[in-house]
């Protein structure tokens, strides 16, 4: 498997919490709850709520943080 191939798998398959989210997007976890009611993809996993890094990526390029 290339190198390229990969990271892009690594990347698809990263979680993050809403902490890891926050600090990434640098907003509240008041603005990422607002952002998953208006279509940013969340889900809990084990009890904690988890972000795919590629949905915030898609999310935060859409335009649709405002």
């Amino acid at each position: 498997m290339s190198k390229e191939i990969s990271e892009t798998r690594n990347q698809a398959e990263e979680w993050l919490t809403l902490v890891q989210v926050t600090a990434i997007a640098k907003v509240s976890r008041t603005t990422v709850w607002r952002w998953c009611k208006h279509g940013l993809r969340a889900f809990r996993i084990g009890g904690i709520v988890r972000v795919r890094r590629t949905d915030l990526d898609e999310f935060l390029c859409s335009g649709e943080t405002k």
